[in-house]
């Protein structure tokens, strides 16, 4: 009963903002450095979140790109963190997305994969990850595993109006994007 307080109690996610840039995180490892039992539970959150903000963002007509990466990072205080896993997102962010998507780094992919074997839902984290043209993998925002658990946070009627929205949004601004 200890050690699953001390792994459940080790999950936590955070958020910091410099700029115009806001990054939310998960930590999943103890401060001893083990893994905590439950880290996919947070991934899948953290992507399901980061999806549903680009819809709800697209629909008022924002687009933004954005990086999920997996890596060494320090928390020097609470909601700030430093490290290589902050430079590569900034980088990937930065670089490789440059039209509104959020990028999967290759080592995250890796990992929510590996956290996914055997996992046959819809929902899991690695089945909404998708490769675009330019060979980049990315979040799929619109796929049967993310459309079916964003309805378990708004209703159907309001994810079909985002949708709309936001297709019509990026229609308007398809000019901007384009290569």
């Amino acid at each position: 009963q200890a050690k699953f307080e001390d792994d459940v109690t080790s999950i936590s996610c955070g958020c910091q903002q410099f700029s115009d840039t806001t990054m939310f995180y998960v930590r999943d490892s103890r401060d001893d450095g083990k893994v905590g039992l439950f880290p996919e539970i947070l991934f899948e959150n953290l992507i399901l979140s980061a999806s549903l903000s680009l819809i709800r963002v697209m629909a008022k007509g924002c687009f933004y790109r954005g990086a999920m990466v997996y890596g060494t990072g320090w928390e020097l205080d609470e909601d700030c963190l430093f490290g290589p896993v902050v430079q590569e997102a900034y980088r990937i962010e930065e670089n490789d997305a440059r039209w509104p998507r959020i990028v999967i780094a290759e080592e995250m992919k890796d990992r929510l994969q590996q956290m996914s074997r055997g996992v046959v839902s819809k929902a899991c984290p690695a089945k909404m990850i998708c490769a675009d043209p330019d060979g980049k993998f990315s979040l799929d925002f619109w796929s049967g595993g993310a459309v079916d658990n964003y309805l378990r946070l708004v209703s159907s009627t309001e994810l079909l109006k985002l949708a709309e929205e936001g297709y019509n949004q990026a229609v308007n601004q398809q000019k901007r994007f384009a290569e």
